[in-house]
């Protein structure tokens, strides 16, 4: 077992936490925009500009929204993962407290001594190769989900300004047309 693997689970919650307390400050962020936008909208503003705004706006809602939830989702799996670790680390120390005090607590006592006059390390004594396996495959799967998890928000999050990139350029474009032309015909006058 050449590596150890240390999870705090406090951490672990800490973690989610966090995450689910930046979820929901911008879905108050987000709830704050949608009533702008919504005020601006319903106010009239009609016109090629609005309606390219509209569609963007439309498009940058839900790649917010689609963050808010992976920020959910995201902290949520952390209490899982701190949940499931705890309980594992429970059970694993009761399993080895009920296997020490059935030997007669420990090697001392002589049992577990091989043939070759070695004494087995206590996974070998408790025949736990095959049990621990699964336990150390299992340990890199919150970060692995975490990678997908950032990789998708980083997507998501590129998509969002893209989005409202283009909704910036699409609706200031036709206002800057009208100043140019206002501009070429104050010209154009004597």
């Amino acid at each position: 077992m050449g590596q150890s693997v240390e999870v705090v689970t406090s951490e672990l919650h800490l973690a989610a936490d966090r995450l689910s307390g930046a979820g929901q400050r911008l879905q108050d962020g987000l709830s704050a925009v949608d009533l702008e936008s919504g005020n601006l909208l319903g106010s009239g503003w009609h016109g090629e500009a609005a309606a390219a705004f509209d569609k963007y706006w439309d498009q940058w809602h839900n790649g917010a929204g689609q963050v808010i939830r992976a920020l959910q989702t995201m902290s949520d799996a952390l209490n899982v993962a701190a949940r499931n670790y705890a309980a594992t680390d429970e059970n694993a120390g009761g399993a080895l407290d009920g296997t020490m005090q059935g030997s007669g607590g420990g090697v001392a006592g002589g049992a577990g001594v091989s043939g070759s006059g070695q004494v087995p390390n206590l996974s070998q004594q408790m025949n736990l190769g095959d049990v621990v396996q699964p336990m150390s495959q299992a340990v890199g799967m919150p970060a692995q989900l975490g990678e997908q998890l950032t990789g998708g928000l980083t997507q998501a999050g590129q998509m969002a300004a893209g989005a409202a990139q283009q909704a910036v350029q699409m609706a200031t474009a036709p206002a800057q047309q009208v100043e140019t032309d206002a501009e070429a015909a104050g010209g154009a006058e004597p």
